[in-house]
């Protein structure tokens, strides 16, 4: 299951150009997505299902596969580019913690 919620993550957040990025919602849309019934309420509110798949990019991220950074009022995410790739198994992750400046 784990395999299949980064698969989506990473579909998602696809994307050809370098300053396009996606907002950090889509966390809870695949969390909703994925979600186990017996884990919500009536209404299907939970927040355990997005709290993994956060945690799931945070790693995507950290392997090198997602690029986060801060934005106005979360994060942002979207894939690695190839050579954005091969600089992260050189450099280390490329997560930025976020810091917000207003």
């Amino acid at each position: 299951m784990r395999d299949e919620i980064a698969a989506e993550i990473l579909e998602r957040c696809k994307t050809g150009r370098r300053s396009r990025f996606f907002s950090g919602e889509i966390a809870l849309s695949i969390g909703r997505k994925f979600a186990v019934p017996r884990m919500c309420d009536k209404e299907q509110n939970c927040g355990q299902e997005g709290q993994f798949v956060a945690t799931l990019m945070k790693e995507l991220a950290a392997e090198g596969k997602l690029i986060m950074k801060p934005w106005k009022d979360g994060v942002v995410v979207r894939t690695a580019t190839a050579a954005e790739m091969r600089s992260a198994a050189v450099s280390g992750p490329l997560f930025q913690p976020t810091q917000q400046t207003m």
